[in-house]
């Protein structure tokens, strides 16, 4: 449940074809970014000719049921850590449905870490595509190292 979003027809192609190209047109927007995730996934159904793409609402649930089940089984083996690896667009929806603002200006780094809690039933943001790691990865890589 915490597979990318499906791209319907134009999964496998060039991302450029379907951003860039088809769904503005189609909604007429000049640039596919002013539009809010809902309406991007909508509009992905509407130009998706194979009709596997997912309405908004199958989406949401997906992906929220999905994060969800993964929190739930953790809380209820009495908590703990948990790593989970997904993507970009999956990552974000998540994020915006916790807090809409917080993906105004979000661009997610590939690699990059987002933190989560979840308490009582709920997620609460801690950190966003933090790529602190990858600088210290990217230190010793290049042979340095703290002493």
């Amino acid at each position: 449940r915490i597979r990318e979003w499906c791209f319907g027809s134009f999964d496998g192609a060039y991302g450029g074809e379907l951003f860039h190209g088809v769904v503005p047109r189609v909604l007429d927007v000049e640039d596919y970014k002013t539009l809010t995730l809902e309406d991007l996934a909508n509009g992905i159904c509407q130009v998706d000719t194979a009709n596997w793409a997912e309405p908004w609402e199958v989406l949401k649930s997906r992906i929220l049921e999905g994060f969800e089940a993964i929190a739930k089984e953790l809380e209820a083996a009495g908590g703990g850590n948990a790593i989970v690896v997904s993507h970009g667009m999956t990552i974000t929806t998540l994020i915006y449905l916790i807090d809409p603002k917080a993906v105004e200006e979000l661009v997610l780094d590939n690699g990059s870490v987002t933190v989560l809690a979840y308490e009582d039933g709920a997620f609460h943001i801690e950190k966003i595509g933090d790529m602190s790691y990858r600088k210290v990865g990217a230190k010793l890589l290049e042979g340095g190292h703290d002493e």
